[in-house]
């Protein structure tokens, strides 16, 4: 909940208001339209907040004096024009008025005014309990954002596709190695290998876009400042970048996850199944969903590129199934005239796989309706050597 007073004071510096227009600048579209920034409110200090793609950064200036909770939305082109406006190297003094929605800013006899826009989403939240983290110099990281922002390809404007690729992290305990991987635009893949220290080893992987420049920018208080990237096993899907008076929200996510979720997700939905939509970007690759009563799953499968992508579908055929050279036998079969699936024992196990290309999507109910439908009868015929 806002818990913003109706109405206050409180003063920045100007060289705050060209810093904060010009980072406010950094994650703003183009062209920036009605564009706005959060300002937080705690005790003792205010923190600015931005929001570009799966990012969430913010900036908390020095300390200063007004309320102690609350949130406002400033907009970006109120920003640009504050900073053009009070040159004189003093001190800016906000009006806000709730009540009458009127943002003043004003500096000895000069003024500005704008109407206070409503907050377009919820406060951001910047909660988060970590329990794994890695430590890399804000140079180094300068450095690998530097690699992962390179395009070495050269697209016209029919050739580009969105997303451009994900970067995939490899983390060691005293490294870390980024891979941005361009064959499905007909270029390379770019390594970069920077030192750090870590407490876990993993695999981390992200849109790109936004946090390659973010990561180019992190050496601005100077290179040998250290920047902590945290992780949740309790929210897997985010980790949080902390430096000094800064930091960012990252959303993780997987390129072929990214791409073709919500594409699985609507063509399920369109198909009458229901299926619960993951909010998260490019995150969970597992759809469930139930076909006559037969619980399936649908997992996206990484292939050697994100165009090579792979829609997995599987259900369970029988649990503890019997196995004996009958029954293999019977398996085999199967899987000798099956056109588009296998039987597979997974432990004690059997189940039913079928593979398509994700490319190809609209052959889905097709494929649901064959897999389950086998399922039922190899059901019923392995079932007589139980």
């Amino acid at each position: 909940m806002n818990t913003t007073p109706s109405s206050f004071t409180f003063e920045i510096d100007e060289a705050e208001l060209r810093d904060v227009n010009s980072w406010a600048s950094r994650y703003a579209p183009s062209p920036a339209a009605d564009f706005a920034v959060q300002l937080s409110f705690l005790p003792g200090q205010h923190r600015w907040l931005a929001r570009e793609a799966n990012v969430t950064a913010w900036w908390d200036p020095l300390p200063s004096r007004g309320p102690s909770e609350g949130v406002l939305a400033i907009p970006l082109f109120f920003l640009n024009n504050a900073a053009e406006l009070f040159t004189g190297g003093g001190a800016v003094t906000f009006h806000i008025d709730i009540e009458n929605k009127l943002l003043v800013a004003r500096a000895g006899a000069t003024e500005m005014g704008v109407d206070l826009p409503d907050l377009p989403v919820a406060p951001y939240s910047l909660d988060f309990e970590s329990d794994r983290h890695i430590v890399v110099s804000a140079g180094d990281l300068a450095h690998m954002g530097f690699v992962m922002m390179t395009m070495p390809v050269d697209l016209s404007e029919s050739e580009i596709e969105f997303p451009f690729p994900f970067t995939s992290v490899k983390v060691e305990k005293t490294s870390l190695r980024a891979t941005r991987d361009w064959r499905a635009f007909g270029g390379p893949r770019l390594t970069v290998g920077v030192p750090a220290r870590s407490d876990f080893e993993g695999l981390v992987s992200f849109f790109s876009e936004v946090l390659g420049r973010e990561f180019f920018w992190a050496d601005i208080e100077g290179g040998e400042t250290e920047v902590s990237i945290a992780f949740s096993s309790v929210t897997p899907n985010i980790a949080m970048l902390t430096c000094a008076n800064w930091g960012l929200r990252i959303e993780l996510g997987y390129e072929q996850v990214f791409r073709y979720r919500k594409e699985l997700e609507a063509a399920l939905g369109h198909a009458g199944y229901d299926v619960t939509r993951d909010p998260r970007i490019g995150w969970d690759a597992e759809v469930h969903f139930t076909h006559k009563e037969q619980p399936v799953t649908a997992c996206i499968v990484p292939g050697e590129t994100v165009h090579h992508t792979m829609i997995r579908l599987s259900t369970l055929v029988m649990p503890d199934a019997p196995w004996n050279l009958d029954v293999a036998n019977e398996v085999n079969a199967w899987n000798n005239q099956w056109k588009y699936g296998k039987l597979v024992l997974q432990e004690n196990d059997l189940y039913a796989l079928s593979d398509f290309p994700a490319a190809e999507i609209e052959h889905l109910p097709t494929l649901v309706a064959d897999i389950v439908s086998t399922t039922q009868r190899v059901r019923d015929v392995i079932g007589v050597f139980r």
